[in-house]
This record gives C-alpha cells, sequence and structure tokens, in this order.
C-alpha cells in the first residue's frame, strides 16, 4: 500500500524516524499524490507520496526540493523537514485548515491573498537546482497526454496558442512560478 511504501520511505531518514510508527490520517482530496496528517509530540506533520502518475504530468520532485526550499525560508510554505526525490517523499509541518472549494478561489478576499502570495513569489531570485520550464512546451507535453481533441481542446488550444505567440514577442522574465495553481494546491 503507499502507507506501507512512505512508512518505508520514512525509515530510511534519520529526522523522519519518529513518524514511522505514528498513526497516519489520510488527506483526501488531491488529484495524484498520497498524503497523510501524522501527528508526534503534539504537533502535526504533512507527510506526502507522489503518486505513480507524476512523471507524466511533467513533475520534477528534484527541482520542487530546491523551490520547497526557497518558498519556506520566505514563508510562502511550511518548513520542511524532508524532501527525497528518489522515494518521492515529502514531510513538512501541518498547515491547519480546510482544503479550499472552487467557490472558496474565486473569493474577492482570497483572490487578493493569493495575489499578494504569487507577488512575493515571483521576486524571489531564482536559485540554482530549480527547474527552467517553458510554459508553451508545458503546455504541449500536457496536451499530449489527453489523448484524442474534441471541440473544447480545440477551443483552449487556439487561445494557448494565440498567448503565447503574443508572449514570444517578449523578453523573458525568470520568476519563480507555482505551475500548478487551482484550489486544491
Amino acid at each position: 500500500s503507499a502507507e506501507r511504501t512512505a512508512r518505508a520511505a520514512l525509515a530510511a531518514h534519520a529526522v523522519a524516524r519518529v513518524f514511522v510508527d505514528a498513526p497516519f490520517r489520510a488527506i483526501r482530496g488531491g488529484l495524484s499524490n498520497h498524503a497523510w496528517r501524522v501527528d508526534h509530540d503534539g504537533r502535526g506533520y504533512f507527510v506526502r507520496l507522489g503518486g505513480r502518475g507524476s512523471k507524466s504530468l511533467g513533475v520534477d520532485r528534484r527541482s520542487e526540493c530546491h523551490l520547497l526550499g526557497a518558498v519556506s525560508a520566505a514563508r510562502l510554505a511550511p518548513e520542511v523537514l524532508l524532501c527525497d526525490p528518489g522515494a518521492d517523499l515529502l514531510v513538512t509541518r501541518l498547515v491547519s485548515g480546510e482544503t479550499w472549494t472552487r467557490q472558496a478561489a474565486r473569493e474577492t478576499v482570497n483572490l487578493r491573498r493569493i495575489g499578494a502570495a504569487l507577488r512575493i513569489l515571483h521576486s524571489l531570485p531564482p536559485r540554482p537546482g530549480i527547474r527552467r520550464v517553458c510554459f508553451a512546451a508545458q503546455a504541449r507535453f500536457l496536451e499530449d497526454q489527453l489523448g484524442a481533441p474534441g471541440s473544447a481542446q480545440a477551443a483552449v488550444r487556439r487561445v494557448a496558442a494565440n498567448a503565447f505567440e503574443r508572449l514570444a514577442g517578449r523578453e523573458a522574465m525568470l520568476a519563480l512560478c507555482h505551475n500548478d495553481l487551482h484550489h486544491l494546491n
């Protein structure tokens, strides 16, 4: 099971061995990963084991580890206790609260919060180890995962092509980006 795999991966790291025998409570709602809340010594922690489809989505866990270090230092993300890209394992302090709904993500107050966080994120200097992403290439990569195109995909493809054409004429700006911004993340 995914939980057994996560426990075995935790056992391989001195900093995470304390979680191996702790109770795991599944966190539901993610699209591709397995996630649990683990409580130890009165504190909550988040344990994530990457799902099987992560690589097909273009996820780069090594780059993610470097990025999480940068955003954690900027207080945009919780403290990272362990990030092991080889085991597809992440352990952070738990952020309490509820997973947003689509409606919550559309509320003006939350859009302002997202905008403020993105402004900080985009102002952080890129660090070595963080993969550079070409969004046009990433969009084509993800589109290839969809299979046979339908009319809705064709419409999205036209809008995307127009946007990427306009952006192609501009000087590229290097900035840290979220890359998967939606209400579940």
